[in-house]
C-alpha cells in the first residue's frame, strides 16, 4: 500500500511538512517567502518509507532524531537534481545528480544546496543494515557515485521505486521486500567504494604532506575542494589526505576553511575589491553558504565580515 501527502509549496505549509520529516528540518532561505518554492511527498510502499523533496531553499538543518533503539533508522539520500553539500559530525559529502550517501540519526546534519534541488530520502532500518554489514562500522557519509558499477544499480533501483510507485501500489509481496533489496545493493555499493579506495593505497606513500598542502593552496577557490576531492585528484585515498594533516596541528577541513577565510579577509580589506559584495567574495573563495561564511569569519576574526571591511577601509 502506498500513502502520499500532497506537495507543500507555501512557506507555512512547507515548515509544517518539514517538521515531521526525519525528526524535523529547519529551513534557511535568503529570499522572500513569495520567492520560496518547496514540495514534499511522503510514501510508504512495501515496507519502505521515503520522502521526495524538491526546493530552492539554500540550506536545511536537522537535529538529532530521537527514536527508540529498536526502531532506529538510517537515512539514505539520493540526489536527483542540483548539487548539495552535506555536513554531519566532522565530515562533509558533496552530492551531484545520481549520487547517494548514508546519514546517521545520532548526529545533526546540514544540507547546503545550490539552485533547485530534488532528493529522495529513504529510511532504512538499522536491523536490516546490520544483517548485511555484520560487525562492520556503519559507513556514514561515504559518497556513492551513481554513474558506474553497483552504485549505478542502486541509483536505478531507487529511481524506479519512485517512478513506479503507482504501479506497485497493489502489489501484495512480502512487506519488507523493498527495504531488503535496497539494503543489499547499498551495502554492496559501499563495499565497492571501500575496495576502490584500498586499490589506491599503494600510491599513498608517493603523495607527501607537502604535495597535499600545495594542491589545497592552489585550489582553495574551488567550492568542490574536500578530502575526497583532493584524494581523487591526487590518486590517493581520502584517509591518506587526512593523515597528511596529522602533523600540522589541524585537520584537512579546518585547514581549507582557515585558508579560505584568510584569503577572503585580504580581499575584504583591499580597496581594489571595494565594489564586490561580501557574498561575491565569499563565493569566490569557495564558500557555498553566506550564513556559514559569516559565522566562520566571526569565529576566526572576532567580528562579522561587514565590520571587518568597514574597519579596514577606515584604517586605509
Amino acid at each position: 500500500m502506498i500513502s502520499r501527502q500532497d506537495g507543500s509549496r507555501s512557506w507555512d505549509r512547507w515548515k509544517d511538512a518539514t517538521s515531521t520529516i526525519s525528526g524535523g528540518f529547519e529551513t534557511r532561505f535568503s529570499g522572500t517567502k513569495d520567492e520560496f518554492r518547496g514540495t514534499i511527498q511522503r510514501f510508504q510502499l512495501l515496507g519502505l518509507s521515503y520522502a521526495s523533496i524538491e526546493t530552492n531553499a539554500r540550506g536545511l538543518y536537522r537535529g538529532i532524531t530521537e527514536t527508540e533503539e529498536a526502531d532506529r533508522h538510517f537515512c539514505l539520500v539520493y540526489q536527483g537534481r542540483g548539487r548539495s553539500v552535506i555536513r554531519q559530525s566532522d565530515g562533509m559529502a558533496v552530492l551531484n545528480p545520481s549520487d547517494m550517501v548514508l546519514l546517521s540519526p545520532d548526529q545533526p546534519c546540514e544540507f547546503i544546496n545550490k539552485g533547485v534541488i530534488r532528493q529522495l530520502s529513504f529510511r532504512i532500518k538499522e536491523t536490516i543494515l546490520r544483517e548485511k554489514l555484520g560487525d562492520k562500522a556503519m559507513p556514514i557519509l561515504t559518497p556513492i557515485r551513481g554513474d558506474s558499477g553497483v552504485g549505478a544499480l542502486l541509483s536505478a533501483l531507487l529511481t524506479q521505486i519512485h517512478s513506479r510507485s503507482g504501479d506497485l501500489r497493489d502489489q501484495t509481496v512480502e512487506s519488507m521486500s523493498l527495504p531488503i533489496a535496497v539494503a543489499s545493493l547499498l551495502t554492496a555499493a559501499l563495499e565497492t567504494t571501500e575496495a576502490a579506495e584500498r586499490n589506491v593505497c599503494d600510491r599513498n606513500d608517493a603523495i607527501s604532506t607537502m604535495t597535499v598542502l600545495q594542491y589545497v593552496d592552489t585550489n582553495l577557490r574551488n567550492s568542490n575542494l574536500s578530502p575526497a576531492y583532493i584524494a581523487k585528484a591526487l590518486g590517493c585515498s581520502a584517509r591518506h589526505v587526512h593523515r597528511a594533516f596529522e602533523g600540522t596541528g589541524t585537520t584537512a577541513t579546518s585547514y581549507i576553511r582557515e585558508r579560505r577565510l584568510i584569503g577572503s579577509s585580504e580581499e575584504l580589506s583591499d580597496p581594489q575589491y571595494a565594489h564586490d559584495s561580501i557574498s561575491d567574495i565569499a563565493f569566490r573563495w569557495g564558500f557555498s553558504d553566506i550564513s556559514h561564511f559569516s559565522r566562520s569569519f566571526r569565529s576566526q576574526f572576532g567580528v562579522p565580515p561587514s565590520e571587518f571591511r568597514a574597519t579596514s577601509f577606515t584604517l586605509h
